[in-house]
């Protein structure tokens, strides 16, 4: 760097040509200085509600399940709770959409170690969804986990990346 700009010469097999001198952008070292967060993959789930078959809400006062099964007039919610009778809806589909869109658009802050959650104390789970895969039919689960005080903290476990812990945006 000379006087706010960036400069480069070019090397060839080892030799280095310093007759031509090339001007970088000085965005391009910023990017040099980047530590490996800035560049990994931040996205916690990758699916879309095509990829979906059902919800599961374990946190709730009464566990209840919210399943998309295929019919006749298009997708209905299938709704069921332990011990009582199946109910069925027609599903909003755009509703859905956002729904898994903003669960698709979670994004890692930080990745935690294994049992972190348990150590912490006051942790809750307060979300968990299955999804089956278009592809293979394999079933995967992403799991929310909710620490409440100031601030509130948001955690994210997937099961296709094993065990590993993100600490997620809250904005959900």
């Amino acid at each position: 760097p000379i006087g706010g700009k960036v400069f480069g010469i070019k090397r060839t097999k080892g030799d280095l040509n310093d007759k031509t001198v090339y001007l970088i952008p000085s965005y391009f070292e910023l990017n040099l200085k980047r530590n490996l967060n800035y560049w990994r993959d931040k996205k916690v789930l990758p699916y879309s509600s095509k990829e979906m078959v059902s919800f599961l809400f374990p946190g709730a006062a009464r566990p209840f399940q919210i399943s998309l099964e295929p019919s006749e007039t298009g997708r209905e919610i299938q709704l069921s709770r332990k011990n009582e009778q199946t109910l069925y809806y027609p599903a909003d589909l755009e509703v859905l959409e956002r729904f898994v869109e903003d669960l698709s658009n979670l994004k890692a802050k930080e990745i935690l170690a294994k049992g972190i959650l348990e150590e912490m104390g006051g942790v809750k789970q307060i979300f968990q969804i299955e999804i089956v895969e278009n592809i293979g039919r394999k079933h995967v689960e992403l799991k929310l986990y909710e620490k409440a005080g100031k601030p509130e903290r948001l955690f994210a476990m997937y099961s296709e990346r094993g065990d590993r812990i993100y600490e997620v945006n809250s904005s959900i």
